[in-house]
């Protein structure tokens, strides 16, 4: 498959399905313009180039700045995919706190309500703990 495929975008079934070439990539400068680049198998593929200005000395930290971030992008990527999945993980840890609160709420007398009771005075001393720091 062509480096050219393999960083196209294709629609799969209504949605945008990015592939592109996988990390890590690194920064590369040459002929007035940095080049994000992927080496595999000896082989360097070009990923993305920033043009370096000659006219003006802060255009130029602004394309590496552009090309650095471009490169950290598959690590972006996957410390994005990494939190979606905590997220949902939070969210069933979440709906499985709210269905044991309205359970309390019910029997806040009965010694499971006073043990949830307590959980909960627990958890929120611990988040407020952690939120001063």
């Amino acid at each position: 498959m062509s480096a050219t495929k393999a960083n196209t975008q294709t629609a799969d079934a209504g949605q945008n399905s990015a592939k592109h070439t996988p990390g890590p990539w690194k920064l590369d400068s040459q002929h007035g313009r940095v080049n994000v680049t992927k080496t595999a198998d000896g082989i360097v593929s070009h990923v993305a180039s920033c043009f370096v200005a000659t006219l003006a000395e802060e255009h130029g930290g602004s394309a590496m700045a552009n090309a650095e971030l471009i490169a950290s992008a598959p690590a972006l990527l996957a410390e994005r995919d990494a939190l979606k999945a905590e997220n949902e993980r939070l969210r069933a840890a979440l709906t499985d706190c709210h269905d044991c609160i309205y359970e309390i709420l019910a029997t806040p007398n009965s010694p499971e309500g006073r043990r949830g009771i307590i959980a909960i005075n627990q958890a929120r001393a611990a988040l407020s703990a952690k939120g001063d720091k």
